[in-house]
């Protein structure tokens, strides 16, 4: 190969990239020149090496394309070791899964996809499976296979979307679910019921995207800088898609830095700032839950007995809340100053609020963090890890004790631990919204404080703020 590439250069890209004359993927090799005489010179080349290594070329498996003002000549014809490499133009060839023509445009070959999904949709309908079975086949088999013809050729987000039409009718059919039902059902990954279901459009432009991350990111500066477009229709542009979730990303380290992760910031005090603003409503709701008058034991259960041939009703379980169970309940919040945990053991850790009753050995700690809604998960498992042995060692001294890590996004969106925690707590129904609504507004308002005065170098809060 290295003596063929000695001959001459390959083709000028528009973007001034010379693009090698020879390429090898296996045991193919394909040749680009600008001439055919050029290509002559490669292929005397090549004859001589692999007739030296008594090695053949096969010729029949072979193809050749001349381009002459833009179009296909069979005037001029190659050989390779005494045989006529046959033309495009009468004997198309599949590379890879992808039909090359004499036309050079990929129509026919889009046709022949859209025909090729509705005869194996046939095949597996009549395959004789329960539908399940059948819609399984779709989801490993055909879709898989379906994915690359749609990465590789240059097909349009209206065609996928017709494709995909006729794909989701025969799912309904297979799932057994009216013709009403939409592809949103079908395919979302948010709703309630979540099928196991990939739509194609979206495999289209997920492999469209990624194809054009892999070729303007390659390692290699002939491809990276050859100017290659992905043509995707006027509907939907890859490229276009690629720079926007690339700017959003972007976007969002950015202020994600400012928000959660400034080291100045951090120092100065900002984020405790915000984080004592959240956590001073949500000592201030849990303080009204705390007042609240509570019975002072639960009523006996009494036995209501079945007349003989009657039906019995059945009586809904009674909640039974935290703060349901003791009495005469305490609480202080780490606001303004050190809360001191010493309740029922010496510890140097820091809890956020804790709400005890002395006379029934109860006690809730509840830790606050207010991080980028990313680490809501990673947050929580650290408070949980912080805090486990400390709980552990209360129950050992003969306390009933509750930890509740609970972190509410910079951004205004509080995580399912807040949910759970009010919950805990007695708080519920609409009162339980409210309360999440406004932790979620605090921090919101906050951080966009925190923003706005980013480029102050100074940290000084006022009462107002």
């Amino acid at each position: 190969m290295k003596a063929a590439e000695r001959e001459t250069k390959g083709p000028k890209t528009d973007s001034g990239i010379f693009l090698p004359a020879t390429r090898r993927f296996m045991d193919d090799l394909t040749v680009t020149t600008s001439s055919h005489i050029q290509a002559r010179w490669i292929l005397s080349v090549l004859e001589e090496v692999f007739t030296w290594a008594w090695m053949k070329f096969k010729p029949m498996k072979s193809r050749s394309m001349i381009l002459r003002k833009g179009q296909i000549t069979t005037k001029f014809q190659l050989k390779i070791q005494g045989d006529e490499i046959p033309t495009i133009v009468d004997n198309p060839i599949k590379c890879l899964g992808k039909w090359f023509d004499d036309t050079l445009k990929d129509n026919t070959s889009v046709k022949t996809v859209q025909t090729q999904v509705v005869e194996w949709l046939k095949k597996v309908d009549k395959s004789g499976l329960p539908g399940k079975f059948k819609a399984w086949i779709y989801q490993h088999g055909l879709l898989p296979r379906l994915t690359w013809l749609l990465m590789i050729y240059e097909m349009t987000a209206t065609t996928v979307e017709s494709i995909e039409r006729k794909i989701n009718s025969h799912l309904r059919r297979w799932l057994g679910v009216p013709p009403s039902f939409t592809a949103l059902g079908l395919h979302s990954r948010s709703s309630q019921l979540q099928l196991p279901l990939t739509s194609s459009l979206e495999e289209y432009k997920v492999s469209k995207s990624r194809l054009v991350m892999t070729l303007r990111d390659s390692k290699d500066s002939k491809i990276s800088k050859a100017g290659i477009q992905t043509r995707t229709g006027r509907k939907w542009s890859a490229r276009t898609a690629v720079d926007q979730a690339e700017s959003i990303l972007h976007h969002k380290d950015i202020v994600g830095n400012t928000c959660t992760g400034c080291k100045v910031a951090l120092t100065q005090g900002r984020y405790q700032w915000r984080h004592d603003k959240v956590l001073n409503h949500l000592a201030e709701i849990l303080n009204i839950e705390r007042r609240k008058k509570r019975p002072s034991k639960a009523e006996t259960k009494q036995i209501r007995f079945v007349r003989e041939g009657d039906m019995g009703h059945a009586t809904k379980s009674q909640q039974h809340f935290i703060l349901d169970k003791g009495s005469e309940w305490n609480m202080r919040a780490d606001i303004g100053k050190k809360l001191v945990f010493q309740e029922c053991v010496q510890t140097t850790l820091r809890l956020d609020i804790v709400v005890w009753s002395q006379p029934s050995k109860m006690i809730v700690a509840i830790g606050l963090t207010v991080p980028w809604e990313e680490r809501c998960e990673e947050a929580y498992q650290q408070k949980k890890e912080k805090y486990t042995e400390l709980m552990t060692t209360c129950r050992e001294r003969g306390w009933k004790a509750w930890l509740f890590p609970v972190e509410v996004g910079c951004r205004g969106f509080p995580a399912q631990s807040v949910w759970r925690m009010l919950q805990a707590m007695g708080i519920v129904r609409k009162a339980r919204k409210t309360a999440v609504r406004q932790l979620g507004e605090a921090a919101e308002r906050s951080t966009c404080w925190l923003w706005h005065r980013r480029d102050d170098l100074s940290w000084k809060t006022s009462a107002d703020e």
